[in-house]
């Protein structure tokens, strides 16, 4: 579409041209053709000759074609006007239509081929991508980003580097373009993050913005900004804060207190770890003395068993011992009984 609507342009000045130069030519011819005829005039005699020269010479030789080029001329306007009516949104962007007769209209124009009235109204554009708002926590010579800084509830100044990603609602832009300035990060973000920052950070202890609560300052802040630019068609996506810088003698007090609060908390964490492993080896040596008292209870009941034992085994060896004396005695047993008798006898003397 863009080709096409330079090609009209392009045809518009080239009927132009053409209507120019017909007439140019048309006057050329007609004044070589009195140079000629003067010429010849010169040269012939008479005075008949002469006063047909000079008729010549104060009138063009042939009429101008001027009205073939006021055709032409009214037939180029015809490509331009048609070309000035056709407008392309490109991507990343998003327009409003502003007339000159009866200012901004609603309605937004997305990115495509868009048909306008000629000479009357005309395309304000707005870029429809993420921008990004950014601050320094401190004056650098390399960046040329807008210095903040806020008081804590001690008075002490601290700058504070944030970064604001935001969009224009398209929706808005009839909104945006009758109310809003044209340079809407430095005219209409910049305040409202400044503001905001600035009002919430009394709130707070300089300890407290640098470390301890420094999200929920973050966090409070994002809230803030957004409902503020959202009423003017700004939508905000994320509030990040990127750095805090404090004064130098007092940046390097303030880390030399933290320091010593994490090596309190450090040596707290070590002596409950030391405490429970004392709690541990007590707890486990309560738990060995009762299980050598059990052992101990199961070794006496042992050993009462094996007396006990022992006993009635004698008794069974005292009657066998007895039993084979009377064999011996009435002769009937033979050499193998006896034999066997002996074996008995010395397995008994063997578990005495």
């Amino acid at each position: 579409m863009i080709a096409l609507k330079w090609l009209l342009v392009i045809l518009g000045i080239g009927l132009f041209g053409s209507a120019g130069a017909l007439v140019i030519y048309d006057v050329y011819v007609s004044s070589q053709l009195r140079r000629l005829l003067r010429r010849s005039s010169e040269e012939a005699a008479g005075g008949a000759s002469a006063g047909a020269t000079s008729f010549l010479s104060t009138r063009p030789f042939g009429p101008v074609r001027w009205q073939r080029a006021l055709q032409l001329a009214v037939l180029a306007i015809v490509p331009l006007l048609i070309s000035q009516s056709i407008v392309v949104v490109p991507d990343g962007t998003a327009g409003v239509r502003v007339s000159r007769f009866w200012g901004v209209r609603p309605g937004t124009l997305y990115p495509g081929v868009h048909l306008l009235t000629p000479f009357v109204d005309n395309v304000a554009l707005y870029d429809t991508r993420e921008q990004v708002y950014l601050t320094a926590a401190a004056e650098s010579g390399k960046n040329a980003k807008e210095l903040l800084t806020v008081q804590a509830r001690e008075g002490l100044n601290i700058g504070i580097a944030v970064a604001v990603r935001y969009r224009i609602d398209p929706r808005r832009f009839s909104y945006i373009h009758a109310s809003l300035p044209g340079d809407i990060g430095g005219e209409v973000v910049a305040p409202v993050v400044a503001s905001t920052y600035r009002s919430l950070a009394p709130n707070y202890i300089t300890r407290e913005i640098f470390a301890v609560k420094r999200e929920e300052l973050r966090s409070k802040a994002a809230e803030a900004i957004k409902a503020r630019l959202e009423s003017d068609g700004i939508l905000v996506r994320e509030v990040v804060l990127r750095d805090i810088k404090l004064p130098e003698e007092h940046a390097k007090g303030l880390e030399g207190l933290l320091l010593k609060e994490q090596e309190s908390e450090r040596l707290g964490t070590e002596q409950e770890i030391k405490q429970k492993q004392v709690e541990d080896c007590r707890a486990g040596s309560g738990s060995s003395e009762s299980a050598r008292r059990e052992a101990s209870g199961s070794a006496s009941a042992g050993s009462r068993a094996a007396g006990e034992g022992g006993s009635g085994l004698h008794a069974v060896h005292a009657a066998a011992e007895a039993e084979a004396d009377r064999t011996i005695e009435a002769g009937s047993g033979s050499a193998q009984g006896s034999d066997s008798a002996k074996r008995r006898s010395g397995r008994a003397s063997q578990s005495d």
